[in-house]
């Protein structure tokens, strides 16, 4: 099991999609949406959680950053490569982001 960060636009099927990949590959995500869709996306995690737990799985699975802070993405990105943890940045290419889980063996 590892952790996988995801920054990303203002798609709120962008949170369901990784929600999902990432849970179905045994990976905790931790996910932060554009600030266009950030009501909408923490509605998703909400939802998502509660069905973890409705199905007795550790909702924290499913992480989301609740901020529209920019400053904390770059710190979040110089971080990675000192505790060697994932960081993507997906820009539309939701096949980028699973060959990311593959070729760093998050799965």
């Amino acid at each position: 099991m590892g952790v996988i960060g995801v920054i990303y636009e203002s798609r709120p099927n962008v949170t369901s999609d990784i929600a999902s990949l990432c849970f179905k590959s045994g990976n905790v995500v931790i996910l932060k949406g554009g600030s266009e869709a950030i009501n909408t996306n923490k509605i998703l995690v909400k939802l998502f959680r509660k069905a973890l737990r409705l199905n007795n799985v550790d909702e924290n699975f499913v992480q989301f950053i609740n901020s529209k802070n920019r400053k904390n993405d770059k710190e979040n990105k110089k971080q990675k490569t000192q505790y060697k943890h994932q960081i993507a940045k997906l820009n539309g290419n939701l096949w980028g982001f699973m060959r990311i889980i593959f070729h760093n063996g998050f799965y």
